[in-house]
């Protein structure tokens, strides 16, 4: 089942950024944030519904495939 949270901290991160990250992570466990995925049974991959984002401009050199458009869900329903 999908439920994920990754988060990195750097030099450059300051006080602010940590209290923030707490802040989104209470959301999440308090049930105020949760997403909505459904599973591409071909590849058993999650996917977030209504999220169209290609990963590819960001990591050129990987081979990293486009959310399904099967997933993608009209923002006008």
């Amino acid at each position: 089942m999908p439920g994920l949270v990754r988060a990195s901290l750097g030099c450059y991160n300051d006080e602010e950024d940590v209290d923030r990250l707490i802040a989104s992570l209470r959301r999440i466990v308090s049930g105020q944030t949760k997403g909505s995925y459904r599973q591409d049974v071909g590849s058993g991959a999650f996917y977030p519904e209504g999220v169209s984002f290609d990963f590819r401009q960001y990591f050129p050199h990987f081979d990293i495939p486009a959310y399904p458009a099967a997933f993608v869900r009209d923002e006008a329903s």
